[in-house]
């Protein structure tokens, strides 16, 4: 039995807090709040101060997300290469590459190097504070070029507007996400590192440039708009389907050993060179005060080279002004977002004002426009304290794809919602057992279309993790069984992230509840286990994204809790499907005949079998077309017959057939016919009715009406077209 004061797990909110420079920052507090069944919410004080500029350049644009639960120290890249996805045996991953297969040189600014020239326009973020959205659209642009070999000119305001509450002159804008625990953030404010990709993920892709939306705009030109004018956009064809995370690290988790310090290096390399960038925070001030001071800079200089540099040792892991505390833990500030493009193992310590013990840079693009450090450009030491203490995010890019729909749950990012399902070992067990599950209605469809699954996305925090993906027509109830469910494969996280599973494709019911769930096999494996979530809110609230309630459901302790009611909570688990027109011009007509005398019931594809059996045999009753079927498709329906009872019995199950025809006299007729469809054929059974206890209907009010009357509804049990 489920112990409500032991067993819940604490939703806490929120991970994230808008960090004003450095130099301005106060302290953080932390308090804590008992809510209902003993969950607790700890909240975050948030921005007190006005962004500050660094010289001519904005800063304070970034949100920092901090890692509120114990993870295990390394835990920042599994080394588990196990994706596999049951039948279709497929992932979305790349091979992790080991240091020594990747090249010594990968910089975009360097003739030597392959990659020479593979970069994408420095753009300009003006007075503004949305160095996020430049460095994640850019991002998603930098990773098509790599992945796709294809350029983009993306628009970087898209995800300014998406986000802001006053973007709109004409409506409400219910994206919008909060700034603080009362206010809602407005155009040119800042935003957290997962929300460019992330939005994307959910089907907020990015969007091209047009005469009202320029690329690079100012603080005047960063201004409400009709609703209707940010709609018209046309969208890219490009589709961020995975983020990888590298999670950042509190203080006492950074290396302190140059092993450590290259391990970090390594995969972040690894990210760069497979994904074609990645997205990091710094604290500007520190990073980059060779713009604010040039004459006292500690940390940034131009090289006897001509190259812009920059080092922040780890002993800086102790100053005061780069320091936050959360949930007892110190972490080190970041509020300006930039990417890493490239990286040179050979690049000197000595180009750097404080002498790093390694050689080694990274490649970093700012968006300060190209006039610059080096034409927008700069090089940070492989030793920086902030490569460490960022999170890493590298996204994988693929074509948009027509006719697909996501299903999803929730309408902003983890971070930006910033509450979370907290499974810890120190309050409650944490449980391989635990399914997260929700349930969404398919499409109404024409009578040639169909809808099928073929992945979901979930965001897992632990790197590591691994989730079964499971299914079941229908919604979720607290009687639901566990045997109700189908699994569709398994995967495992090698890194956190938002991440998009694939299987072979499911074809939906039409317009018909359906469920998707994820299991992690392995939580216990560690000390704490979070699972993001976001708390629905109405328009009446004054808080932000508007979200209704949905049905995100819970199984723990042998028991359902619908989570989007009592919990509050809508899990991240979307559901991607694509929309397909059948060739129905071969399909045939499927009789349903029904027998007076003992009740049972015979399905045939065979018009003259339909029509002669009720002249032979006065008892048979041909009801008409049940439904149509293709003359043929992969999933076969067989017929047995009984002719000791005369009853039939249609199944998909090749082994069944075997099985019944070894014994008892059950006779194979072969096939039927077949499967294909969005229409679902409902199996039934009821044992007083003796030979006519299995019976198929093709409508869900005939199934409905039979249920009410005593049968047992057994599942689809395979699909037509009408």
């Amino acid at each position: 039995m489920k112990s409500i004061n032991y067993r819940k797990p604490q939703k806490m909110k929120p991970k994230k807090m808008l960090l004003a420079p450095a130099l301005l920052f106060s302290f953080l507090i932390i308090s804590s709040e008992v809510q209902a069944q003993t969950a607790s919410k700890l909240i975050l004080p948030q921005k007190t101060s006005t962004v500050k500029r660094l010289g001519a350049y904005q800063v304070g644009g970034l949100t920092k997300s901090f890692n509120s639960t114990d993870k295990i120290v390394s835990n920042v890249q599994s080394n588990s290469s196990n994706g596999s996805l049951g039948s279709s045996g497929t992932t979305t991953h790349k091979v992790i590459l080991a240091s020594s297969s990747l090249p010594s040189l990968w910089n975009p600014l360097d003739k030597a190097s392959a990659n020479y020239n593979l970069t994408t326009p420095v753009l300009n973020q003006n007075d503004l504070s949305i160095c996020w959205e430049y460095a994640g659209v850019d991002g998603i642009a930098t990773s098509a070029l790599k992945q796709l070999n294809q350029t983009a000119t993306l628009l970087p305001s898209y995800y300014d507007y998406l986000s802001a509450k006053n973007a709109f002159t004409d409506a409400i804008n219910p994206l919008a996400i909060m700034e603080t625990d009362t206010q809602a953030r407005q155009l040119g404010d800042g935003n957290t590192l997962d929300y460019v990709p992330e939005m994307s993920l959910l089907g907020y892709d990015p969007v091209l440039p047009s005469s009202n939306f320029k690329q690079e705009i100012t603080q005047a030109e960063d201004i409400p708009v009709l609703k209707q004018s940010f709609s018209a956009l046309q969208k890219s064809n490009l589709h961020v389907n995975n983020t990888y995370v590298l999670n950042g690290m509190d203080t006492s988790q950074l290396p302190t050993t140059t092993t450590g310090i290259m391990n970090r290096v390594n995969q972040i390399k690894q990210l760069v060179y497979q994904y074609g960038d990645v997205q990091f925070g710094v604290q500007a001030e520190e990073t980059l005060d060779k713009t604010l001071t040039p004459r006292t800079a500690l940390y940034a200089q131009i090289a006897s080279n001509g190259d812009y540099t920059s080092y922040t040792p780890y002993s800086q892991k102790t100053n005061a002004n780069l320091l936050s505390t959360y949930n007892g833990k110190s972490y080190i500030n970041q509020d300006h977002e930039m990417e890493i493009v490239g990286y040179d193992d050979a690049y000197s310590a000595s180009n750097f004002k404080e002498k790093p013990a390694i050689n080694g840079a990274f490649i970093v693009k700012n968006s300060w426009g190209s006039s610059w450090g080096n034409k927008g450009y700069f090089y940070l030491s492989y030793a920086d304290l902030f490569l460490s203490s960022s999170d890493i995010y590298a996204d994988s890019v693929v074509a948009r794809q027509a006719n697909q729909t996501i299903y999803s749950a929730t309408n902003t990012t983890p971070n930006s919602a910033g509450t979370y399902l907290d499974f810890n070992k120190s309050e409650q067990t944490t449980s391989n057992s635990a399914i997260f599950a929700n349930t969404y209605t398919s499409q109404t469809t024409s009578s040639n279309q169909i809808e099928q699954l073929n992945s979901v996305s979930t965001d897992i925090e632990q790197a590591g993790a691994t989730v079964k993906i499971l299914y079941k027509a229908d919604g979720i109830s607290n009687s639901t069984k566990l045997s109700d469910f189908k699994v569709l494969g398994t995967y495992t996280f090698t890194q956190a992230g938002y991440q998009t599973i694939p299987f072979s494709p499911v074809t939906l019911p039409r317009n018909t509840k359906y469920t998707i769930a994820f299991q992690v096999t392995n939580m216990t494996s560690y000390s704490d286990f979070q699972i993001p979530v976001q708390t629905p809110q109405t328009q009446s609230s004054g808080l932000y994204p508007i979200l209704n309630q949905t049905n995100s459901w819970l199984y723990e302790d042998n028991l359902w809790t619908h989570e989007s009611v009592s919990g509050q909570s809508n899990f991240y688990l979307d559901a991607q499907t694509q929309l397909s027109t059948i060739d129905t011009s071969n399909f045939v007509k499927i009789y349903r005949l029904y027998n007076k005398k003992n009740q049972s019931y015979l399905y045939t594809k065979d018009a003259n079998e339909a029509n002669t059996l009720p002249k032979i045999a006065p008892d048979w009753v041909n009801q008409g077309v049940s439904w149509t079927a293709p003359a043929t498709s992969d999933s076969a329906i067989y017929r047995v017959y009984n002719p000791k009872s005369g009853e039939h019995l249609y199944t998909l199950d090749k082994n069944e057939v075997a099985v019944l025809t070894s014994k008892n006299g059950w006779k194979s007729e072969g096939i039927a016919f077949y499967s294909a469809g969005n229409y679902p054929i409902y199996r039934l059974y009821n044992a007083k009715y003796g030979v006519g206890s299995h019976f198929e209907s093709s409508t869900l009010s005939e199934m409905q009406a039979a249920v009410a009357k005593g049968w047992t509804y057994e599942g689809i049990a395979w699909y037509g077209m009408k």
